[in-house]
């Protein structure tokens, strides 16, 4: 009998998931030198979560209260 696949926890899922920049749609990061602005990175499955006015939000150094947490899941409003 084959032995069933266990899902990724913790800190494997979080390294094995793809992260892009909610802002731009691109790949998390910046290569040296590029002129663009810091990232605003979240897991792809949350990314597509984010509405486009929430996203454009995210101009600042500022820290923002995403309504989608990093596991997906929706935040409570109060």
């Amino acid at each position: 009998m084959a032995r069933a696949r266990r899902k990724k926890a913790g800190l494997g899922k979080w390294f094995g998931e793809k992260w892009v920049d909610v802002k731009t749609g691109k790949p998390c990061g910046r290569k040296a030198g590029e002129k663009r602005g810091y990232p605003a990175c979240r897991p792809a499955k949350v990314a597509k979560r984010v509405t486009k006015k929430e996203a454009s939000k995210k101009t600042g150094p500022g820290r923002v209260k995403w309504s989608v947490t990093a596991s997906g899941k929706k935040r409570k409003k109060k």
